[in-house]
C-alpha cells in the first residue's frame, strides 16, 4: 500500500461520507486519482468502501487498526506494515539484520502462505498476520514437536472466548470443523547448539465474508457473534507463545501431550495421510510420541510419522 493510499484510507476512516473533491484537495492530487486509488484499495486489500456520485466515499465498515504503540509497550522490537507480500517471507530474507528477539505485524498481505507453500487470504485490517523472530539455546534436532506446541498456545487463547478450538496434527485449528488459523516454523541453525526460529502463524479474528477461500473457513467474530480486539489479542497471543515456548525447551514436547488430547481434533475420525507421493489411507488415530510425532493405523498397519499431509474424511464429520 503506498502513502496516498494509506492517507486516504486514514482520511474515510474519520469522515462519514467524503467527497472526491476534499480527498483530492487534502492531499494535492486530481479526483481522477482518488478514484483511481480507492478502485486499488478496493480490489487489491478488499477493503469495502462505498461510492456515491453525490457525496462521495463511505468505509462500509469500521476498521480498527492493530494499535503499534500499545505492543511496542509490551515488547522490544517490533515491525509493522500497512501491507506486504508475507511477514515471515520478509523475516527471513531480512533475518541478518536482526540479533534480538523480533515482532513483524501486517495489517494485509499480498502473498501469505502456510505448509506447503499454500495461499493464506490476508484481507486488510481484519485479522492477525504475525511473525515472530525468536532466538533458542537448543540444538535443532530438540525441537521437534514445536509446531503442535505453538498451536496448543494458540488454541487455549481461544478458548478465553468461550470457544471449543480443536487442532489437527500438525498445525491447523479448528471450530465447529472449519478453520480458523495456521501456523509454519521456519528454523536455522546456530553454531554452539543455538537456533533461530521463525514462528508465523495466521488467525481469523473480524473477518465475516471472503470469496477467494475455497475450503471451510470461520472467524473468532462469526464464532463469538463478537467484534474482536486484534491488539489485545494479539499481545495476549504473543505472551502465551513465548511463555510455552520457554516451558517447551526446558521440559520438552511431552509436557504438552495432555494438552493435545485434550483438543485432538482427529479423535475418532478417519483420515488419509500424504508422505510426498505415498498416501496411508483409511487412517485412525493412535497416540502421539513424546517428541509430537503421530502414531496412526491404517489397514490394520500401524506407523508413526514426524511430518504429513491429513486429509478428514467427509463422512467422518458428518457422523458426529
Amino acid at each position: 500500500m503506498n502513502k496516498t493510499q494509506q492517507q486516504i484510507f486514514n482520511f474515510l476512516s474519520d469522515k462519514e461520507y467524503v467527497s472526491g473533491e476534499e480527498i483530492g484537495n487534502k492531499l494535492g492530487i486530481t479526483r481522477a486519482a482518488v478514484s483511481k486509488n480507492i478502485k486499488k484499495l478496493k480490489d487489491k486489500y478488499k477493503i469495502n468502501i462505498f461510492s456515491n456520485p453525490k457525496i462521495g466515499y463511505l468505509l462500509e465498515e469500521k476498521l480498527d487498526l492493530i494499535d503499534v504503540n500499545k505492543i511496542e509497550k509490551v515488547f522490544d522490537k517490533v515491525i509493522y506494515f500497512y501491507s506486504i507480500d508475507s511477514t515471515s517471507k520478509y523475516a527471513i530474507e531480512s533475518q541478518g539484520d536482526f540479533s534480538k528477539n523480533t515482532i513483524f505485524i501486517a495489517e494485509h498481505q499480498t502473498s501469505g502462505f502456510g505448509r506447503f507453500n499454500r495461499s493464506w487470504s490476508s484481507p486488510f485490517g481484519k485479522n492477525i498476520y504475525c511473525t515472530l523472530l525468536e532466538f533458542v539455546e537448543l540444538d535443532v534436532s530438540r525441537l521437534t514437536g514445536l509446531s503442535l506446541v505453538i498451536s496448543i498456545s494458540i488454541a487455549k487463547a481461544l478458548a478465553r472466548f468461550g470457544l471449543e478450538p480443536k487442532l489437527k496434527w500438525p498445525n491447523d485449528i479448528f471450530i465447529n470443523n472449519k478453520k480458523v488459523s495456521g501456523t509454519i516454523i521456519n528454523i536455522f541453525a546456530e553454531i554452539n547448539d543455538k537456533a533461530k526460529l521463525f514462528i508465523g502463524f495466521g488467525l481469523n479474528v473480524n473477518m465475516q465474508k471472503n470469496e477467494d477461500i475455497a475450503n471451510q473457513w470461520t472467524s473468532l467474530k462469526l464464532e463469538s457473534k463478537k467484534h474482536i480486539d486484534r491488539t489485545w489479542l494479539l499481545i495476549e497471543l504473543i505472551k502465551d507463545i513465548q511463555q510455552e515456548l520457554d516451558i517447551f525447551i526446558k521440559q520438552g514436547f511431552a509436557y504438552f501431550k495432555p494438552d493435545y488430547e485434550k483438543i485432538n481434533y482427529l479423535k475418532d475420525k478417519t483420515f488419509s495421510l500424504k508422505i510426498g507421493d505415498k498416501v496411508f489411507s483409511n487412517c485412525s488415530y493412535k497416540d502421539l510420541s513424546d517428541i509430537g510425532e503421530i502414531i496412526v493405523e491404517s489397514n490394520n498397519n500401524t506407523y508413526t510419522f514426524s511430518s504429513g499431509e491429513i486429509s478428514i474424511l467427509d463422512n467422518s464429520i458428518k457422523s458426529r
